[in-house]
C-alpha cells in the first residue's frame, strides 16, 4: 500500500494534464525576413499539422504574413478581420476558423479581442483549433489574451502601476486560456514591464487566492509552448519568469507603492527551455556558471538619487536633505564634484545648500586639474561630498589614488564621510557603470553598451538610476531596455551578486550592508532589488540584429530573487556565504543544478523548523531508489549531492519529507539524469 501511494503521489505531480495543442508567444516587435522572428514564425507553421495559417485580428488585416510565412516553411496563409460581435458569432467564421489548423493573433489592444470575441463562435472555434491540436500563437496583445490569465486595462506602461497601485487594473481568466497558470507579459524590457508584471501576480492573488507565475517576454522574442508543457525561448533577447515561494511576501495598500520581497525570478535567453508543469528549468550548453562575488562597502553613508529632477532634490523629502541630516555639525563643507563642461547642476546645488545655511564649494575636476594642489586642498578640508554631471569615462582616474586629489578623497571615504551621488553618477558608486545608454534608444539590442570603471566604493552591486525618465524628465520609458538589459548584462558580466533599479523621486541610502530606500512621495516609485546571491548559471546572447557587428545585451540569469522596496522600506544585503547562516522562513525544496544532470547534481533545501527530514530519490513508477539524508537537522540552508553514476538515464523524483503531529509535509522536484 505505501508504494502505491507513493506511485499515485508522483503520477499527480508529474502527469498534469497539459492542453492537446501548441502557443507561440511572441513579445513584440516588427517580423521581417532573415531576422530574430524567423525561427519562432518556422516554429509556428511547422506545429500546424495540414500547414493552414489564419491570420487574424479584431481591426484590420495584413498581407505581410502571406509572403512571410511561406517563406519559412511551405504553408498556405488567409487573413480575417473580425470586427464585431456579431461577425465573431457567425456561422461561417466558425466554419472559416475551423478550417485551418494554426492561429494567429496580431498585436494592437487585447482589451478588443476581448470585447468582440469573449463568449462567442470565434473563441469556440480558436479553443477547438487548439484542443484538436494545432498552433494557436500572438504578438504582444495577440499575445496577452492567450495565457490563463489576461492583463486587459489599467494604469500604463511607464511605472504608474508601481507608483499608484490602487489604480484599477483588469485581470480577466475566463477567455482563451491555452497555457493554464500563467500571465503572459509583452513588450518586457523595452516598455520597462518588468515592474509591472509583479504587480499582476499580486493583485491576482489577492482577489483570487491563486498563484501564479508570470512569463515576461521581450520585444524580438518568443516562447514556443509544445503540447508536452516545455517552452522553448526563441528570437533576439530574453523571456523573464516569476514565481512565488514560500517565503513570497507583498503589500497593496491604499495610497501607497507597491511592496514585494522574495518573487523567484530566472531570465531566459534564447534556447533555454521551461517545464511548464515541473517549472524545471533546461539549461543549453552555453550556460556558464555565475560565481557571485563578495560584497563590501564604505565606511561612508552612501546616498544614491535616483531623479535628473533638480526639484526631487531640493526636496523637502529629498536627497539633498538626507545628506544635510547625516552631516556632523553645520559648520561641515560639502564638496560638489562635477565636470567643468557642465556645471549647471553643480551651481544649483551650491546655491541650495547655501540657502540652507551650508557651507559648500564646486570641486571641477578634469584632466588638468587631477594633481592640482589647490583642488586637492579644497577636497581635504570637505565633510562630505555630492557627485553630479561628471563624466562616466573618466572620473574614476581623475579621482584614481595615484594622483593628489584622489588620493586626498580615499582619505575622506576612510574617514567615514557621507558621499551624495545625483542622476547618472549613481552609476560611479559602484563598480562600474554603463557607457552607450543614450547612443541609441536601442543601443542594448545594438550591441552600443560598454562597462566604465566605476569609483569602487560599494562592491558587488550594479546601479542603474532613471529608471523610467527620459533625457528630457518626462516620465516614459524610451530608455528603460537599455537601462534594465544593461544592468543585467553588467551585473552578469562582472559576477555581481546585485542589481538596483532607481527611478525618479526615490533615492537610497547604503550604511554598512543595509539598503533604505526613500521617496520624495509616499507614491514614489519603489527600487527594484534583483539579489542573485543564489544564482547558479549566466548567459549572454548570441544573436545580431541584422547589419549590427555585435550581439543583444543582455544575460541570462538563474536562481535569483526579486524584490521591489517602496520609500520607508529596508533590506539588509549580505555575502552570498553569509546568505547561507541566516534563518530561513520556510520548508522549501529547491530545484537541483544542474538539471539535466551527469552524473552528479545538488539538491538544496531549507527548513525553518528543527526536525526529522529524509530526502529519497525515486523512479518513475514510484520505487525508492536511494535515501539521501534521514535525520534530525536544525533550521538552516542545507546542500545534498546525488551521485547517479550507478543508475540509468532517465526521469527521477527527488522529495523532501518532514514528520509532524498532524502528519507529514512533503515537496517533491524532478531530475533528469542523461548519460
Amino acid at each position: 500500500m505505501r508504494i502505491l501511494l507513493v506511485i499515485l503521489f508522483l503520477y499527480s505531480f508529474s502527469a498534469q494534464n497539459f492542453p492537446q495543442g501548441s502557443v507561440l508567444l511572441v513579445g513584440g516587435g516588427s517580423e521581417n525576413y532573415n531576422d530574430w522572428s524567423d525561427q519562432p514564425y518556422r516554429w509556428l507553421v511547422e506545429k500546424a499539422p495540414n500547414r493552414k495559417i489564419l491570420v487574424l485580428h479584431y481591426s484590420t488585416t495584413t498581407t505581410f504574413f502571406s509572403g512571410y510565412l511561406p517563406s519559412l516553411s511551405p504553408c498556405t496563409v488567409s487573413n480575417l478581420a473580425i470586427t464585431s460581435i456579431i461577425q465573431a458569432n457567425d456561422s461561417a467564421t466558425y466554419q472559416f476558423i475551423l478550417e485551418h489548423d494554426g492561429i494567429f493573433l496580431r498585436g494592437g489592444d487585447q482589451a478588443q479581442y476581448f470585447s468582440k470575441w469573449k463568449g462567442t463562435l470565434t473563441e469556440q472555434a480558436l479553443r477547438e483549433v487548439f484542443q484538436r491540436g494545432g498552433v494557436v500563437g500572438g504578438t504582444s496583445a495577440g499575445e496577452m489574451v492567450l495565457s490563463d490569465v489576461s492583463y486587459l486595462a489599467g494604469n500604463s506602461d511607464t511605472g504608474a502601476l508601481l507608483r499608484i497601485p490602487t489604480n484599477s487594473i483588469t485581470l480577466s481568466d475566463n477567455f482563451l486560456p491555452l497555457v493554464p497558470n500563467i500571465l503572459a507579459e509583452s513588450h518586457t524590457n523595452e516598455r520597462g514591464r518588468l515592474g509591472r508584471l509583479p504587480v499582476f501576480l499580486a493583485r491576482y492573488k489577492n482577489s483570487d487566492s491563486r498563484e501564479i507565475t508570470g512569463i515576461g517576454v521581450d520585444v524580438n522574442t518568443a516562447i514556443a509552448i509544445g503540447a508536452d508543457g516545455i517552452g522553448e525561448v526563441m528570437g533576439g533577447s530574453a523571456v523573464s519568469i516569476l514565481r512565488w515561494t514560500p517565503s513570497t511576501e507583498y503589500l497593496i495598500e491604499s495610497g501607497k507603492a507597491f511592496s514585494m520581497q522574495n518573487m523567484k525570478f530566472d531570465q531566459l535567453l534564447p534556447g533555454y527551455k521551461i517545464n511548464l508543469i515541473t517549472g524545471e528549468i533546461i539549461l543549453p550548453p552555453t550556460a556558464v556558471s555565475f560565481n557571485p562575488k563578495q560584497i563590501s562597502f564604505p565606511n561612508s553613508a552612501i546616498i544614491l538619487d535616483g531623479s535628473e529632477n533638480q526639484t526631487d532634490w531640493a526636496s523637502a523629502e529629498g536627497s539633498l536633505k538626507k545628506l544635510q541630516s547625516v552631516l556632523n555639525n553645520s559648520n561641515d563643507i560639502v564638496g560638489i564634484f562635477s565636470s567643468s563642461s557642465s556645471v549647471a547642476s553643480a551651481n544649483f546645488i551650491n546655491s541650495t545648500l547655501n540657502t540652507w545655511g551650508i557651507t559648500s564649494q564646486i570641486l571641477l575636476i578634469d584632466e588638468n586639474h587631477k594633481n592640482d594642489p589647490l583642488l586637492t586642498s579644497s577636497i581635504s578640508s570637505c565633510n562630505a561630498f555630492v557627485f553630479v554631471s561628471n563624466s562616466l569615462d573618466s572620473l574614476a582616474g581623475f579621482l584614481d589614488p595615484v594622483n593628489t586629489t584622489g588620493n586626498a578623497f580615499a582619505v575622506k571615504v576612510d574617514e567615514g564621510k557621507p558621499i551624495l551621488f545625483l542622476s547618472e553618477d549613481v552609476m560611479l558608486a559602484g563598480e562600474k557603470a554603463i557607457g552607450g545608454l543614450y547612443i541609441s534608444l536601442y543601443s542594448a539590442y545594438y550591441g552600443t553598451l560598454n562597462q566604465l570603471p566605476g569609483l569602487d566604493l560599494v562592491r558587488g552591486v550594479q546601479f542603474v538610476p532613471r529608471f523610467y525618465q527620459n533625457l528630457d524628465n518626462t516620465r516614459s520609458y524610451d530608455y528603460s531596455e537599455n537601462r534594465i538589459m544593461g544592468m543585467f548584462w553588467s551585473m552578469c558580466k562582472s559576477q555581481l551578486p546585485y542589481g538596483l533599479l532607481i527611478d525618479a523621486g526615490t533615492f537610497v541610502t547604503i550604511i554598512n550592508n543595509k539598503i533604505e530606500v526613500s521617496g520624495v512621495s509616499t507614491t514614489s516609485t519603489p527600487a527594484l532589488l534583483f539579489d542573485a546571491r543564489n544564482a547558479n548559471w549566466t548567459d549572454f546572447p548570441l544573436f545580431h540584429r541584422p547589419g549590427k557587428p555585435n550581439a543583444v545585451q543582455n544575460a541570462a540569469l538563474i536562481g535569483a530573487t526579486l524584490n521591489i522596496l517602496r520609500s520607508g522600506d529596508s533590506n539588509i544585503i549580505t555575502n552570498v556565504d553569509d546568505n547561507r547562516n541566516l534563518n530561513p522562513k520556510s520548508f522549501y525544496l529547491e530545484q537541483n543544478y544542474p538539471n539535466p544532470f551527469n552524473p552528479e547534481t545538488t539538491i538544496s533545501f531549507s527548513i525553518a523548523d528543527a526536525g526529522t527530514y529524509s530526502i529519497k530519490i525515486y523512479d518513475t513508477l514510484g520505487r525508492e531508489v536511494k535515501t539521501l539524508i534521514n535525520n534530525y537537522l536544525n533550521s538552516g540552508y542545507y546542500n545534498v549531492v546525488w551521485n547517479a553514476f550507478d543508475y540509468g538515464s532517465g526521469i527521477y523524483f527527488a522529495r523532501i519529507n518532514k514528520l509532524t503531529e498532524s502528519g507529514k509535509q512533503s515537496q517533491t522536484i524532478k531530475l533528469v539524469f542523461i548519460k
